[in-house]
């Protein structure tokens, strides 16, 4: 009986298995639906790497991208109606497919057709993810590949001036006359100097000199570029060291895109430039490679009375390479390499007084989206680079010069890599969330105390950074027409292994022997930003940060020597911090006008600065040997400085071919504490206070393209003092183009069109450095 049981038990349970089976087996048949289709621009052409979002009832919400023949696949999605699909590419328009039914039996089929539009501009600096500016709340603006294009300077670096608030901590041209060390960026007007406290990118990699800070601008071929994004507020939340006044990102991705364009031209002062990039797609191989070689052969840099039989003309020779592959593994994931190399060679106005760097640069790394829509990028990168450069002492007659310094060999490295994780949303609603870690290395050794006919000192000073940081953002749309933006960042770093070591060469006897203690600090950089749209023609902005940015081993550990001006480096320098508000509007009148206006209040503690020693018996200790007429500086923190500014930006558009542009800046930077008395209430150095902006562009490719820009910068200060006035500038720079045959122009272009006098630099005793005079120039671009 028991056993009848036990069967008639047995017999049940297998029946249930088996219903629960086939149940369980047609539920996952009515599951098993996908929707498929092809992405394509309006000429037919697929588009691969479109980001493709489908939501749609019980909360189902699947991302995948296109593969390299536009096409996409989304599986395992339960049948039903009231599926929504939506395809996001930059620079196209967003495309939406409304009530889309799935069917369990046979493949939904969804073909989508996107159109370009100036409203699909994005930006991924601020946060680190492709998102439109018009959510934002960070002060944006993209240089388009146009623009740079239609410009009539020759360097990128100078066709930035029609950014408003953008430019060099000295005026002098980034390859005409500057030293590398001089060509720190500058936003604002806050803080300039040759260590940039803004960050400099390369498809998403940093490229501010490892060792100094300053930028290498001529390292990207302009061929090679798609947009500059400038973000002129504070990015530390989201990079950290060295975002702190903000970001100029180079992007030069354009997965899908083939080309193949040459520039050549030539001109006054000896200038030559070759200039051409080569994109091409095979399969799923997205192939970038460009490269540039450019000569001049300069300008003296003093004024012709000032000078003399030892002066000659500051010329620049330089090359870049650059590549990029992408590979589409499958429609959720991608490989990317990319690789860079630069070479250059400067005069810096006499025979002795030259410089010279090499560098190399790559970066590995991939990226993918799981099926729930999550966004994940790992990738890491190694720079290293080699840097020399010689200073001299030049008599009152300007007849002989005397070495005064041999920096002969400053290595440094760089290296570093990111996991960043997203959760991304074409509604422009994202998480970001991400671990950045980067080391640096470097080291000055230069020999020193020229006595006869050699030196006799020789000294190795430098060591190492390390930095490791954790950041958290949220964009959202709370209530209609706001979003906000709160992020917080945590960095760790330090300073590790400085020495300074000085040897009698004659001798060799240790002199000096320093070994520094090691530093390790925390920096905490939060954000806050609001857009409202407030009208249909206006939107408001509002942002809060906080940022710091740690000194560089060159200003802890590298003096350097100016004319007859001596700056001492400073081991014991602080790191820099922030306090930011600003508060915006951005305007739109129609397709006729738009325009922005932004108010800032900056508060910096610890700020770096050249501060003249007016000591004069430390002179010895910190400078070693001043010229005579010379004076002796020190890289110092300076307890607080404030900027307060306005900036405003506006452009017309007058029918299909012709548009304006016209931006201003004002700002007063000042000192308002220090230990030093005699700086308080001083301007900070190399900052004016008026910026302004005016360009006119006509573009009719079927008649002729034409760019006039006009450029004012007020006066500024040479010194800390304030004692040296640079005088006042205007620059009207000019081009026109004209199509010969299709994919062929001829341009001429003018640079500093009316031979204005520009005053790069002033010295205690009068000396006068000019920046670059008028240069016309004849080029060919090929484009196919």
């Amino acid at each position: 009986m028991a056993q009848n049981h036990w069967a008639i038990r047995s017999l049940y349970g297998i029946r249930v298995l088996i219903l629960g089976l086939g149940a369980t087996l047609a539920a996952w048949g009515q599951t098993a639906a996908s929707v498929v289709g092809t992405v394509r621009d309006v000429e037919g052409h697929p588009l691969p790497g479109v980001l493709v979002e489908l939501t749609g009832p019980q909360g189902v919400r699947r991302v995948v991208t296109t593969d390299a023949q536009g096409r996409y696949r989304i599986e395992g999605l339960p049948p039903g109606e009231g599926y929504r699909l939506r395809c996001v590419l930059e620079g196209f328009l967003p495309a939406v497919v409304e009530s889309v039914a799935v069917r369990s039996d046979v493949p939904t089929s969804v073909d989508v057709t996107l159109h370009v539009g100036a409203e699909a501009v994005v930006v991924v600096t601020p946060s680190r993810l492709n998102t439109s500016p018009e959510k934002l709340a960070a002060t944006v603006q993209v240089v388009s590949r146009s623009d740079l294009m239609v410009s009539p300077q020759l360097l990128v670096v100078e066709s930035l001036r029609q950014v408003p608030g953008f430019s060099l901590f000295r005026r002098s041209s980034g390859v005409m006359a500057s030293h590398p060390t001089a060509q720190g960026m500058r936003l604002r007007g806050a803080w300039p100097s040759g260590a940039s406290r803004a960050l400099v990118l390369l498809d998403g990699v940093p490229i501010n000199d490892s060792f100094g800070g300053g930028i290498y601008w001529n390292r990207v071929p302009r061929s090679a570029l798609r947009q500059v994004e400038v973000i002129k507020s504070p990015v530390s939340t989201a990079w950290g060291n060295a975002g702190m006044e903000g970001a100029l990102h180079f992007r030069t991705e354009a997965v899908g895109l083939r080309e193949f364009q040459v520039d050549l031209q030539g001109g006054e002062l000896g200038t030559m430039d070759a200039d051409t990039t080569w994109r091409h797609r095979y399969g799923a191989l997205s192939l970038l490679m460009a490269g540039r070689y450019f000569r001049t052969d300069g300008h003296y840099l003093l004024l012709p009375e000032q000078r003399g039989p030892i002066d000659i003309r500051a010329f620049s020779r330089m090359g870049s390479l650059l590549g990029r592959v992408t590979w589409d593994v499958s429609s959720r994931r991608q490989l990317f390499w990319a690789g860079n190399v630069f070479s250059e060679r400067r005069s810096n106005g006499t025979p002795y007084t030259e410089n010279s760097t090499d560098l190399w640069m790559t970066s590995l790394g991939t990226r993918w989206f799981t099926a729930g829509g999550d966004f994940w990028e790992v990738a890491g990168f190694w720079q290293s680079q080699t840097f020399r450069s010689t200073f001299s002492s030049v008599n009152s007659t300007r007849t002989q010069e005397t070495p005064s310094l041999d920096q002969y060999d400053v290595p440094s490295v760089m290296g570093g890599f990111h996991i960043q994780w997203a959760r991304p949303q074409p509604s422009g609603a994202q998480w970001s969330a991400g671990l950045d870690v980067k080391y640096i290395w470097g080291e000055t050794r230069e020999d020193y105390r020229w006595v006869a006919t050699r030196f006799t000192r020789r000294r190795f000073a430098g060591g190492r950074q390390a930095f490791v940081g954790l950041y958290l953002n949220r964009l959202f749309q709370p209530v209609s027409n706001l979003y906000v933006q709160v992020g917080a960042r945590v960095d760790a770093w330090g300073l590790f292994r400085g020495t300074r070591v000085e040897r009698d060469l004659t001798t060799d006897a240790v002199l000096r022997d320093d070994r520094y203690e090691d530093r390790r600090r925390m920096a905490f950089s939060p954000t806050l930003g609001l857009r409202w749209r407030a009208r249909p023609w206006a939107d408001l902005r509002f942002q809060f940060s906080q940022g710091f940015r740690a000194p560089t081993l060159n200003e802890l550990y590298r003096p350097f020597q100016v004319r007859n001006v001596v700056t001492a480096a400073n081991p014991g320098l602080k790191p820099e911090s922030l306090q930011a508000w600003e508060l915006g509007a951005d305007l739109r009148g129609g397709d006729f006008w738009q325009g922005s206006v932004t108010a800032f209040w900056y508060q910096v503690h610890d700020v770096i600065s050249n501060v003249t020693v007016l000591e004069r018996s430390a002179w010895p200790s910190l400078c070693g040997f001043v010229p005579a007429g010379g004076v002796c500086r020190q890289r110092r923190n300076i307890d607080l400085t404030r900027v307060v500014g306005l900036e405003w930006m506006n452009t017309f558009r007058f029918g299909q071919y012709l548009q304006t542009h016209v931006g201003y800046l004002w700002n007063d930077a000042r000192i308002r504490k220090s230990l030093a008395p005699e700086l308080i209430d001083k301007r900070i150095a190399q900052g004016p206070s008026h910026t302004a902006v005016f360009r006119v562009q006509y573009q009719h490719p079927q008649v002729f393209i034409a760019a006039v820009q006009v450029w004012y910068e007020s006066s500024r200060f040479e010194d800390d003092l304030n004692t040296l006035r640079l005088r006042p500038v205007w620059l009207v720079d000019a081009s026109v183009r004209r199509k010969i045959v299709r994919g062929v122009e001829l341009y001429v272009s003018a640079e500093n069109l009316l031979n204005t006098r520009v005053e790069a630099g002033r010295t205690a005793d009068g000396l006068v450095t000019l920046g670059t005079p008028r240069v016309v120039r004849a080029g060919l671009h090929v484009q196919m």
